[in-house]
């Protein structure tokens, strides 16, 4: 078998070459579709947030815009499902709006749904339609008939999107049977040009990839270019001692041997991709990538032919990034066991404790919920849960910040509704200066829904509070619910916003439950557990029930709702006076 040079092709075999392998089709990875993007277009930040409130159930991500200028900035970007717009706005109304966005290719065929307080008239209705409106909808609106309308076109936008996704999958899948036609094509040629091999010598040695050739009876290599000798280390007469089991160092290459000589079985000339590790021949191994397939050209002589590459800084690089993560996780998880700490039940004299923490993360999502319970001046005692937006490290630090916060200026002022205004406003300032603008003039960045109580396990009375939540859900002994709508904004979002304390009496035997919305908005397909299924299963567990079992009936009871997995995490907090 004569070699054209030390490092040769042999006469009688094809040659093959990295760039011949570079041409085969990779798979198409299955990308999931975008999320679903609402456009909401209103100059008043209130109407912003009411729009959000009433559409967060459809599960669509939001994106606010307080003036017509805004709105025609994020469709550059953006691609979204429905706009909702608001007619009467300063500097550009929502007809002239609509008029500039349906002017625009990328954005014409968005449906637009005008909502406005005003012009109720036909011809005002008219003009909506006319400038290019599907729908013309008056305050006050109900909130189902809203959902019901934009869930259709959420629901429209889904198949398009499924519809396109799917033309592309073909139009990949016809390009990869092409590119699979070229490469055989391509391989035939080179089978019936045996002997000019020695022509693609200089293309093999120039590339950085490893390049082996086979024999499929004796396993040995019979050619190897000048980047399999630098990979290794070896010379071009030990290679050629040498078979793939004595070069592959993994613990599977006797399978990876296998699965590659399956195709002699087979006869199919199909490539067979797989990493594990070469063995240098000082004894080090080396982290590569392979690829092998077997060749049988008519009339030609049959082989195997590898294309090995070096993925060192790839699996050092993967490595760093895995070390990043698992910190910045350890350090999250900590600040959350610290934050979610779960009080003794017997902690206050007068009142019977018990909390759960319900944790829906997985290793990459640390939670925002929190609880609380501490002792202030004179005896009373404050009951505290919270949900701050957002996950990660970041969520984890400004719960932190916000506990310790919430603890300082209830010591100083016990009612929690002033407490909570002296929050909000530490939050909006240094949210001006963390990021500012953020989605917007004024900001609709990180915001904090908090429920707080303070009690007086001696007399029975009570103050409680909340922003953004859940309202805390009174329990007499009797069986009564009611629950305490002390309403407030989420904290973080308006500095002038106003919060007002509730005044109740506990009775001995009465029960106050505080929780996140990870319990009411425990999820069953388009179902919630609701506010109503934690009120009904408090109301049956009222009379003979401890705080434990109270704690532990809601929990299990919006879990079972779910299938036994909550989507969010979840706080409860249920405190009994003796």
């Amino acid at each position: 078998m004569p070699l054209d040079s030390k490092v040769g092709v042999p006469d009688d075999g094809a040659p093959f070459t990295s760039a011949a392998f570079a041409e085969s089709p990779t798979p198409p990875v299955e990308v999931p579709p975008p999320p679903v993007k609402l456009l909401l277009v209103d100059d008043r930040r209130e109407n912003l947030l009411a729009l959000d409130a009433v559409l967060e159930p459809l599960g669509a991500e939001m994106v606010k815009a307080r003036s017509g200028a805004e709105a025609l900035k994020a469709l550059l970007t953006d691609d979204f499902a429905v706009i909702l717009l608001d007619v009467q706005m300063p500097d550009m109304d929502g007809f002239e709006t609509a008029a500039l966005i349906k002017e625009r290719e990328r954005s014409r065929h968005i449906p637009i749904i005008f909502v406005t307080a005003i012009n109720k008239e036909e011809r005002y209705a008219f003009r909506g339609y006319t400038a290019g409106a599907v729908d013309y909808l008056t305050k006050p609106i109900d909130p189902d008939i809203l959902r019901s309308k934009v869930a259709v076109f959420i629901d429209l936008y889904r198949k398009t999107q499924q519809l396109r996704l799917s033309e592309q999958r073909e139009a990949a899948r016809v390009r990869e049977m092409e590119a699979v036609e070229r490469e055989r094509r391509f391989v035939a040629e080179l089978s019936e040009r045996e002997a000019q091999l020695s022509q693609f010598k200089a293309t093999l040695d120039a590339t950085l990839d490893a390049v082996f050739l086979f024999d499929p009876s004796t396993l040995k290599f019979f050619y190897v270019n000048q980047g399999a000798l630098s990979l290794l280390g070896y010379s071009e007469d030990e290679i050629r001692e040498m078979t793939p089991l004595d070069i592959d160092a993994s613990e599977d290459r006797e399978h990876n041997l296998q699965v590659i000589l399956s195709a002699l079985r087979t006869g199919i000339e199909r490539a067979h991709k797989y990493e594990t590790r070469a063995r240098h021949k000082s004894g080090r191994t080396i982290p590569v990538e392979a690829m092998t397939q077997f060749i049988a050209p008519p009339g030609g002589r049959a082989r195997f032919v590898t294309i090995v590459r070096d993925i060192s800084e790839r699996k050092r690089q993967e490595s760093e990034l895995e070390r990043l993560y698992e910190r910045e996780r350890r350090i999250a998880e900590a600040l959350q066991q610290s934050i979610v700490k779960q009080p003794p039940e017997d902690l206050f004299p007068g009142i019977a404790l018990e909390t759960l923490y319900q944790a829906a993360w997985d290793d990459a999502n640390i939670g925002g919920d929190y609880l609380d319970v501490f002792a202030l001046d004179g005896g009373k005692v404050a009951l505290i849960v919270g949900d701050v937006s957002g996950k990660g490290l970041a969520a984890a630090a400004r719960t932190a910040e916000v506990k310790y916060a919430l603890r300082a200026y209830l010591r100083e002022q016990s009612d929690p509704a002033k407490a909570m205004m002296r929050l909000n406003g530490l939050l909006c300032n240094t949210s001006r200066f963390e990021a500012p603008d953020v989605d917007g003039p004024g900001g609709f960045g990180a915001f904090i829904c908090v429920a707080a109580a303070v009690v007086d396990p001696v007399t029975g009375s009570a103050m409680v509070a909340t922003a953004g939540a859940e309202p805390p859900l009174l329990v007499r002994r009797d069986g009564t619910v009611e629950a305490l709508h002390a309403a407030g904004m989420p904290l973080g979002v308006d500095e002038a916003a106003q919060h007002e304390s509730t005044e109740i009496t506990l009775n001995r035997g009465d029960s106050l439950i505080l929780v996140t919305d990870g319990i009411t908005e425990a999820r069953k397909g388009r179902e919630f557990f609701g506010y109503e299924g934690m009120e009904r299963v408090a109301q049956e567990n009222a009379a003979a029930a401890s705080p434990q079992q109270m704690a532990r009936a809601i929990m299990d009871a919006a879990k079972e709702f779910t299938g036994g997995r909550l989507r969010d995490d979840a706080c409860l907090l249920v405190a009994t006076r003796r």
